[in-house]
């Protein structure tokens, strides 16, 4: 009896198991559809970059939409439909009517696009500096507000309890982002570090040679030493981009360990491109004193150089 009872609360559990498995997966599926409705539905301008809604973010993951309603611009009376995802948000201009997209919204059986891109989206990274600085994204009556690049935006919303779906989605989506973002920046530090490599980041040549997009591209170093890394901003251009950046790592055997020296793309929309890298034993880096001197490193087989400024010095006793 007692062994017939444990079988059945046995299978009594692989079934629940198996019924949220297959309602975590319903709930995929039809976040996918909805994102795959919005990419042929809405009649896309110009981009810094394609926007693929079903990619993942650049910095948090699998894309998700978190809320989506109409929107009134409180100035002048524009009616806009607003999808705000984990990573930005979106402004759309209906088509038809305000009534009309509304009950059309994620029809599948839909062919032609009701919507048309109103803007560039807004980043919710940008608007984490609006939150830091106190934002909470309530304006008067049912309105929604904040500042992005130094410009005051005002949204209407359809009423109060809209309103405040709007406050905390985009409250939601804020913190964590910069939550993750957070954890991905942390440095690990070397907890029995004997010595130190201070660098500058200087420079890069022969990257993109011949490509006709390489004013527009925004590359970036990353270096790594063991669980530590740093990080340079985009440079403004692919035309022989100069960071000038300044860091340190810590080391803790000069003999076994290598720097990773990596070559990056920015994206705004998508997960940033890997170009190419190459890894330098700490003992061919500059120990001589002084951050003056500046090495050359070739980054993978393309003809890409990078030039540093390294110093490796140990720690006194």
């Amino acid at each position: 009896m007692t062994s017939h009872q444990g079988r059945e609360g046995v299978l009594q559990a692989i079934s629940q198991v198996e019924q949220l498995s297959n309602s975590i997966n319903s709930c995929l599926e039809h976040e996918d559809s909805r994102l795959q409705w919005l990419q042929t539905h809405v009649i896309w301008g110009d981009l810094p970059e394609e926007l693929i809604l079903e990619s993942n973010t650049n910095e948090v993951g699998k894309r998700k939409l978190l809320h989506y309603g109409h929107l009134v611009k409180t100035k002048s009376g524009k009616s806009l439909f607003g999808f705000l995802f984990n990573d930005l948000l979106l402004l759309t201009l209906p088509v038809g009517s305000v009534h009309e997209t509304q009950s059309r919204m994620f029809d599948a059986k839909l062919g032609a696009p009701i919507l048309v891109q109103y803007r560039t989206p807004f980043l919710i990274k940008e608007m984490c500096n609006f939150s830091r600085s106190g934002g909470s994204f309530l304006g008067l009556e049912s309105s929604i507000a904040f500042t992005y690049e130094g410009k005051k935006y005002n949204l209407k919303a359809d009423g109060a309890a809209e309103r405040k779906s709007w406050q905390i989605a985009l409250n939601t989506a804020v913190q964590e982002y910069a939550d993750k973002l957070s954890r991905r920046e942390r440095i690990v530090g070397c907890p029995d570090g004997k010595g130190r490599v201070k660098l500058e980041i200087v420079s890069a040549t022969g990257v993109f040679n011949g490509d006709p997009k390489a004013e527009g591209i925004r590359p970036y170093i990353k270096v790594t030493l063991g669980d530590q890394s740093i990080k340079t901003n985009p440079a403004k251009t692919g035309i022989d981009p100069v960071w000038n950046y300044q860091s340190q790592l810590v080391f803790s055997d000069l003999e076994k360990e290598t720097i990773w020296i990596a070559l990056h793309i920015r994206r705004t929309f998508s997960p940033d491109d890997f170009v190419c890298a190459s890894e330098v034993p700490l003992t061919k880096l500059n120990s001589s004193g002084l951050l003056s001197k500046e090495q050359v490193f070739d980054l993978g087989d393309a003809g890409a150089k990078v030039t540093l400024k390294v110093l490796v010095s140990h720690f006194q006793a």
